[in-house]
């Protein structure tokens, strides 16, 4: 009899115990089959499971990194609507009008901004505004009462609220921004901003998407791991019930265990190949996970924010490249390392994740100043919170933060603006008055003097006066200047005309003082378009302070350098002297603030940073008391063909 036949005939001993094998546990024992048929349950089960953590992990890190922009987004929109609102405050028609009303608004980065009256903008039964047409009315109405993504108080309770993405008439994916503020004169005002969301609609659509993805990614895998278990247990469980049928491993039938052998290497064969099959698909599931993994970081590396994170024990495990430029330091130079090794120039932000990990505070500062090295400020706005995964278990902590340093630099100049723009009204009525008395003065002390000519101390009571007045006459002379608008006249100039009438204005005041006075140029620095009478006129108001400043012996150095082609000029003024206090630092440019000096009016510095902003340029100042101080102008390099133009308050070049 044939193998075949022998099996077709042969009766399973299983039959004669029907009935004992129909028991329950006999049914789980046949379900779970043979060890064999465990493991590869175990495995694939296993297989699953991890790629389902994979992809639950890729959507956590996925939703993060939209929670982070979208909070970076919010702050940022509503901290600039916070800034410009205080100009807005006096006078809001006016200045909503003004051309420094757009460009604040064009650098904050908003499409479209508006300024109207809170009443006429929440109650649809008025169709009339004092800042607005009716038209554009109705739009405003329209945009402001979207869905709100953000209602009411933010950040530290700003009065704002911030609509949910959508569609605007262009087609551009915008938010409406809604910023409430109350007039000097109690009118309440409302500043509505579309902020470009592209990033945001792009992250929600591929956020849909990656879920769905994920979803059907885990279905397939889910349907897979089945058919595989049943095409993989189907051979087997044939060769398994041949072999019993057969009575396989008996040596009078040498034709049954030679079929067995050959069937069972035919389903190892494929046994093999799906288990490649299975590998191939690990391996792009991890592929997948890996991907997504780097994507979040490509997305947190490029935010302009900071974002530092740490796990429970405090080691660094985010630093992207924001955090890098705030901080000073490289990333990989702190990566793993505790946080107070990497934030040790910050304590109030290691005190920020210390109250995170260990007592779960969530800490939110809108603006926060800190003083670094070298008498550098910074302006940031913080938020430090716990990270938790999706089953609410602690991960770390994480750090926000935004540099406003910037935008606290345009609020200077803006108050600097103001007040300049305030004393120019005062001096034109004082300086009419005062030069008028002291012409009077001056001539009555004249006369006398004629009239006194033979006495003894007479004249000299009225040289005295004669002295006085002009001194009163010069000082109103300088505040004037300070207050006026000036003309600047540029042209290209090389950096060695204007040392030499820098030379030339100190040759005989520095050897009477016994400071040196030196120059260290680069070699090829380039000529540069700017008013020689401007920049020559401030670089000797700052040298007369150097000098005043200095002992004898000591030494003023003048450096002047360029980084390169396009690259702003920048020119030093350093001295050895006494210092400036660190909170006299922000004063010193004040008009009629002397920084403890016996003699003077206050104004010099005052005109230095007036003609250096009138050019473009920009003045820092750098001290540390008893070992110096730096001045620094940045000038930026213009092309030759820049013509002067007459400036009022803002610094305007005319190119042809």
């Amino acid at each position: 009899m044939g193998a075949t036949e022998f099996i077709a005939t042969k009766r399973h001993p299983a039959d004669d115990n029907h009935n004992v094998n129909n028991r329950p546990s006999d049914r789980w024992q046949r379900w779970l089959g043979s060890s064999y048929e465990i493991r590869i349950r175990v495995t694939l089960g296993l297989m699953f499971l991890l790629i389902i953590i994979a992809n639950l992990n890729s959507l956590r890190f996925f939703g993060a990194s939209r929670s982070l922009q979208n909070d970076t987004a919010k702050y940022r929109a509503v901290g600039n609507l916070d800034v410009i609102s205080r100009l807005l405050k006096t006078n809001p028609l006016e200045r909503s009008r003004s051309t420094q009303f757009r460009d604040l608004a064009q650098t904050a980065g908003f499409a479209e901004i508006a300024l109207v009256e809170t009443d006429a903008l929440q109650h649809d039964d008025s169709d009339s505004s004092g800042f607005v047409d009716a038209h554009l009315l109705q739009k405003l109405r329209s945009a402001y009462n979207r869905d709100k993504e953000v209602a009411g108080a933010l950040g530290g309770g700003l009065p704002a609220t911030m609509s949910t993405v959508y569609v605007s008439d262009k087609g551009e994916n915008v938010r409406t921004v809604a910023f409430h503020f109350v007039s000097d004169k109690g009118e309440p005002l409302t500043l509505l901003a579309a902020i470009p969301a592209t990033i945001e609609a792009g992250l929600q659509r591929f956020s849909t998407l990656n879920a769905l993805f994920q979803f059907l990614s885990m279905a397939a895998a889910f349907t897979i791991a089945i058919l595989l278990l049943k095409i993989t247990f189907k051979p087997y469980r044939q060769i398994k019930n041949q072999a019993l049928a057969a009575d396989v491993g008996k040596a009078d039938q040498p034709e049954a265990v030679d079929f067995a052998v050959h069937t069972f290497q035919k389903v190892i064969g494929e046994l093999r190949h799906k288990e490649a099959v299975l590998q191939r698909l690990y391996a792009q599931q991890k592929d997948r996970a890996t991907s997504l993994e780097r994507y979040n970081e490509y997305i947190l590396a490029g935010m302009s924010s900071a974002v530092i994170s740490c796990d429970t024990a405090g080691a660094i495990t985010h630093f992207n490249r924001a955090a890098e430029k705030i901080c000073n330091v490289e990333a990989g130079s702190v990566m793993r390392r505790d946080f107070h090794y990497a934030l040790a120039d910050y304590p109030v932000l290691t005190e920020m994740i210390e109250a995170a990990l260990e007592k779960g505070k969530e800490t939110s500062l809108p603006e926060m100043e800190l003083y670094l090295a070298e008498g550098r400020r910074l302006w940031l706005s913080v938020v430090c919170s716990q990270l938790k995964d999706t089953d609410n278990s602690v991960k770390g902590a994480m750090v926000l933060a935004s540099d406003l340093t910037d935008l606290k630099r345009l609020e200077a100049e803006i108050r600097m603006k103001e007040q300049m723009a305030a004393l120019g009204e005062m001096a034109a009525g004082l300086a009419h008055q005062l030069r008028n008395s002291l012409a009077a003065v001056v001539g009555f002390a004249q006369l006398l003097k004629k009239l006194t000519a033979g006495t003894d101390r007479v004249p000299d009571l009225v040289l005295n006066i004669i002295n006085e007045a002009q001194a009163t006459e010069e000082m109103l002379t300088r505040f004037l200047t300070l207050s006026r608008s000036e003309r600047v006249l540029l042209r290209e100039v090389e950096f060695a005309d204007i040392q030499k009438m820098v030379e030339n204005h100190f040759a005989e005041h520095l050897i009477a003082g016994g400071v040196r006075l030196v120059f260290a140029v680069d070699n090829d620095l380039p000529a540069f378009v700017c008013d020689p009478i401007l920049i020559t006129n401030a670089l000797i108001n700052l040298i007369q302070n150097s000098i005043e400043a200095s002992s004898a012996g000591s030494k003023v150095r003048v450096e002047g350098s360029c980084m390169g082609y396009g690259q702003p000029l920048l020119i030093r003024v350093i001295d050895n002297g006494k210092g400036i206090p660190v909170e006299e630092i922000d004063k010193i440019f004040l008009p009629f603030y002397t920084s403890g000096k016996a003699t003077g009016t206050g104004l010099g510095l005052s005109l230095v940073r007036k003609w250096v902003v009138y050019q473009s340029g920009e003045i820092t100042c750098q001290s540390t008391l008893n070992r110096g101080t730096t001045f620094t102008i940045t000038l930026p390099q213009r092309p030759a063909s820049a013509v002067a133009v007459k400036c009022s308050g803002e610094a305007l070049t005319a190119r042809t």
